[in-house]
């Protein structure tokens, strides 16, 4: 008995992450519903750095798209052995309260900084 508990403890936790999962994309949308021709451009722009940006710069933009798009991270953070998601998560985390249109405007503002 205390095995098909832990069985179902586990199998109903995989299922709360992927719905989760589903939430997430359905919330995120692309930049072109934000309707900010410079963040539509930039978006664009970013898939054709002259050079692959730091993952410390990775993560930044990682971060600022998602609170222009979807606003504060309202999301789990991700378990222990997901280092990558959970670097994304944070750096998503660190802008809580900053406003879509600020967080754009700081995308763009990187974006224009790694073009050169």
């Amino acid at each position: 008995m205390v095995v098909k508990w832990h069985l179902f403890g586990k199998r109903e936790s995989t299922i709360t992450r992927l719905c989760h999962k589903v939430q997430r994309l359905i919330l995120v949308s692309d930049a072109q519903s934000t309707g900010n021709a410079e963040f539509i451009k930039a978006a664009e722009d970013v898939k054709n750095l002259p050079s692959k940006p730091s993952n410390d710069q990775l993560l930044e933009l990682y971060g600022l798209f998602k609170q222009s798009i979807v606003g504060d991270n309202e999301t789990p953070a991700p378990g222990m052995f997901d280092l990558q998601g959970k670097a994304k998560h944070a750096a998503w985390l660190k802008l809580k309260g900053t406003s879509k249109a600020d967080a754009q405007a700081q995308y763009i503002a990187l974006v224009k900084k790694l073009q050169g």
